[in-house]
């Protein structure tokens, strides 16, 4: 007793005529009924006998069923649904295309794109986190909830990451203190550990406005894809990144304008620590400063080994200037330390506009924790200014972390003739608050105001 090759029947092989078919194929017999013969025996196509040829072809669908052909309809079928293949895809990828354009075009995601660029390109980044390590959470349940959201492909779940209780992460000993510690002692993988510190430093404002965002975006595109709309957006923020660079680098005449835009704005760009949006800003800045012939640098690296160099030469200049020629209008500290707070400010207010800002001072009273609001290059920043004896406390930096909502800037910063406690530091750093104490006070003051 044999198996039907096509039905799986039993059948004999001596016995009943009925049931003995063979059907010989590459001098191998493959044994079948008499009902499973007849399908086979022929050309499904043509309706030629195969046992004319030496050797016949099936195929099978998505069923399995069995359907032979003689070798020149095997090749004609096997071309046709390769065409409907071909077809099939190139009608997807044409779908696929135009709902792109669509996205692309959307205004809702153009405009947001623009407000929240930083976070834009932020979010692109934060898919990255396929490389984050275990051992960066001690929670396992947290960890598991942390990828599963940020790695998903589905919107409605990953718009639940700005759902989540950020302040009690950052409390916890968890991902948020681990990708801290990282920043600070500049692990070999440290690129992970900023984009991850880095996303935490946005405050409760934005994340409500991704939350609104991607709640309007999955309504408006159901089954959007997670990675489809994170890459549009990091598109759009790169395009009016460049639109920025193109517009500073217009105002360069020299290589040297280039590189005090770089110490001035980004002053940590020297030491090698940078946020992540502000290492892929000034890359746009530098292709677009090449592409002008301003620099011939060709990465960062080299970019930052020429603007150390400008740096050393630039002071080595001033000590000479200072020497030779001394300023009998110079201002030292210690007349900071004479001055009464409204004093302070108007003197701050000279300094910032030698540092090429617009300043706008803020009412005597009701000033809401700003005594100064400084704007260049589109970036608005809110000032506290102590003249004090002591040192300063977290008091000025929660006053200056308020008002940077309530004007609406996009940082702060607390300038003082004192210095700041420890607390005062780490607090300012988690807020992304710029201090300036004693020493960088004289520091500015000797470079703009001497």
């Amino acid at each position: 007793m044999v198996n039907c090759a096509e039905c799986g029947k039993k059948i004999g092989i001596f016995g009943s005529k009925n049931w003995i078919k063979e059907y010989e194929n590459n001098n191998k017999k493959t044994w079948y009924c008499p009902d499973c013969f007849k399908k086979v025996d022929v050309c499904a196509i043509c309706g030629k006998s195969l046992k004319s040829f030496k050797e016949s072809w099936y195929s099978t669908d998505n069923k399995w069923k069995r359907t032979f052909y003689c070798p020149d309809c095997f090749e004609k079928e096997n071309q046709r649904r390769e065409n409907e293949k071909k077809k099939a895809k190139s009608k997807k990828k044409h779908e696929k295309d135009k709902f792109k354009t669509e996205l692309m075009n959307d205004e809702l995601i153009l405009r947001f794109s623009e407000k929240y660029f930083l976070l834009c390109l932020s979010l692109n980044r934060l898919r990255q986190l396929h490389k984050l390590k275990r051992e960066m959470c001690d929670d396992e349940k947290l960890y598991n909830k942390w990828v599963d959201i940020i790695l998903s492909n589905n919107l409605s779940i990953f718009k639940n990451l700005f759902s989540l209780n950020w302040t009690d992460i950052k409390e916890n000993e968890c991902i948020y203190t681990k990708c801290y510690e990282g920043v600070t002692k500049k692990k070999a993988d440290d690129d992970i550990h900023f984009l991850i510190y880095d996303f935490f430093l946005f405050d409760e404002n934005e994340q409500k406005a991704v939350l609104n965002f991607l709640e309007i975006i999955s309504k408006r595109y159901q089954d959007l894809n997670t990675t489809l709309l994170i890459d549009i957006l990091d598109s759009k923020a790169r395009e009016f990144f460049s639109r920025v660079a193109e517009s500073n680098c217009d105002k360069f005449k020299t290589e040297g304008d280039l590189f005090k835009y770089i110490l001035e704005e980004y002053t940590v760009f020297v030491n090698n620590n940078l946020r992540v949006w502000a290492k892929e800003y000034l890359k746009i800045l530098l292709d677009c400063a090449r592409t002008k012939k301003l620099t011939n640098c060709k990465s960062l690296d080299e970019l930052r080994k020429k603007i150390k160099e400008f740096q050393k030469n630039i002071e080595l200049d001033d000590f000479e200037n200072k020497l030779l020629k001394p300023s009998a209008n110079s201002v030292g500290i210690e007349d900071i330390d004479v001055m009464n707070g409204f004093e302070f400010e108007d003197f701050l207010s000279k300094l910032f506009k030698n540092m090429g800002y617009k300043v706008t001072q803020t009412k005597l009273s009701g000033d809401q924790g700003a005594d100064l609001i400084i704007e260049r290059n589109h970036k608005k920043t809110v000032v506290q200014a102590k003249c004090y004896s002591g040192k300063l406390s977290n008091k000025a930096i929660q006053e200056v972390v308020a008002s940077i909502k309530h004007y609406k800037a996009s940082a702060g910063m607390v300038v003082t003739n004192s210095h700041f406690t420890p607390s005062a530091v780490k607090l300012a750093d988690s807020n992304e608050v710029r201090l300036i104490d004693r020493n960088k006070l004289k520091e500015l003051i000797e470079k703009y105001m001497n």
